[in-house]
């Protein structure tokens, strides 16, 4: 009622960051907070409360304040991601946020290039989740640039954040072990040239690495961190602390 779009706009920004950092980052249940939330909204319905007085107290319950703890927590963060890893051994391929991060990434490489818009929100959950170095790496390729690591660090490898990219069903299917050079370019069974270097804003960023390497992992993983923190204004700890955090 008598809110400004602007002010509306800045509440829906608040409202995802809480959604995001504290029910996807933080693991908490989803009704966190809730009550809160349906009792504030009362409130500013009925105008006892300003809007910009809410958009700071959802920040507080985000972040906390002086008196209190927020509902974010970074620990919560690292002992659901470690958990993932040691208990299924699927890490980040597992991760509840992983599909939203990917597609909030491919948006700001396309806003970033003024380009075309190549991933719809409404079809993300019917993409799939590529493994850029495959679950079954038995070609020259993968065994030339990863077998000297042992089965648990090459699984670790997999499902790491650097490692995963949303991909659609189709090409999912048709690249499945194909080693790095197949997966950036190659001409498929109607005689088309297709591959990452085509495919959308994220693909083709990574088309034009030269060679996809542990290093590489690592370094795509560390630059999803960032933008992870700078989304959504956040902190993950020192470079260190997320090569830890990665399990690399």
């Amino acid at each position: 009622n008598k809110v400004s779009e602007n002010d509306f706009i800045e509440l829906m920004k608040v409202s995802e960051r809480f959604s995001f950092t504290v029910y996807h980052l933080t693991n908490r249940q989803s009704n966190t907070a809730q009550s809160e939330f349906y009792r504030k909204a009362f409130e500013l319905n009925k105008e006892p409360l300003r809007i910009n007085d809410f958009i700071q107290q959802i920040v507080n319950l985000n972040d906390g304040t002086e008196e209190y703890y927020g509902w974010y927590n970074l620990d919560n963060f690292t002992l659901n991601i470690k958990d993932l890893f040691d208990r299924n051994k699927e890490g980040f391929y597992q991760w509840g946020g992983l599909k939203y991060v990917l597609y909030e990434y491919e948006l700001s490489l396309q806003n970033a290039s003024k380009g075309e818009e190549k991933v719809k929100w409404e079809k993300v959950n019917n993409e799939t989740i590529e493994h850029i170095f495959p679950r079954e790496a038995n070609n020259d390729y993968w065994k030339e640039h990863f077998n000297m690591y042992s089965t648990k660090q090459k699984k670790i490898l997999l499902n790491s954040l650097g490692n995963l990219l949303l991909l659609s069903h189709s090409k999912n299917s048709e690249f499945q072990n194909e080693d790095f050079n197949f997966k950036k370019e190659h001409t498929d069974k109607k005689g088309n040239q297709v591959g990452f270097y085509s495919g959308s804003h994220s693909e083709i960023e990574v088309s034009r690495i030269k060679e996809w390497t542990p290093a590489k992992i690592l370094d795509r993983g560390l630059k999803l961190l960032t933008f992870i923190e700078n989304r959504w204004k956040i902190k993950l700890g020192t470079r260190k602390e997320k090569v830890e955090f990665l399990q690399l």
